[in-house]
């Protein structure tokens, strides 16, 4: 799959969803996950978030509490900082999620944060909420159109 570009809009600089800097100024940038537009890293809108030393470029509104951007804040656990290994798998994982949370609005497809035991929120492990809204009558004309019998997990 083809990973949108993105232009910024001081110097007209491809950027990706990935990008913490642009490739053709060198400008630091990071992106407003609302609107998923790069800002500036000195923007008075927003501020990055404090995962960015791991590859996050997702911005924080400047008014939020919240020192992480919304991808951040669904992970439930993090590993020891000491623990550079796994900040760094961590990191790389970051970096899918933050991919699948932007296909998912470019779908329309919300994301419910569930509370787990520790009460924070965070995604089921392998396991994101949709709204499940229409998807029985979309199965129910594909089944049609493809010939396929009913199919009913066990």
């Amino acid at each position: 799959m083809r990973l949108p570009t993105l232009q910024r809009p001081h110097c007209a600089g491809a950027l990706w969803l990935e990008s913490l800097d642009c490739a053709d100024c060198g400008s630091a940038v990071m992106l407003d996950p609302d609107g998923f537009r790069p800002l500036p890293l000195d923007a008075t809108s927003h501020r990055p978030c404090d995962q960015r030393e791991w590859q996050c470029n997702w911005a924080v509104r400047a008014e939020s509490t919240a020192t992480s951007c919304y991808s951040c804040r669904l992970t439930r656990r993090s590993p020891a900082p000491d623990d550079l290994v796994a900040r760094a798998k961590l990191a790389a994982t970051g970096q899918s999620k933050r991919r699948l949370l932007h296909d998912l609005a470019a779908l329309g497809l919300p994301v419910v944060a569930v509370l787990g035991g520790c009460g924070r929120a965070g995604l089921r492990p392998a396991v994101v909420e949709v709204a499940r809204a229409g998807l029985g009558d979309h199965r129910a004309r594909q089944r049609r159109d493809h010939h396929q019998p009913r199919r009913i997990a066990r």
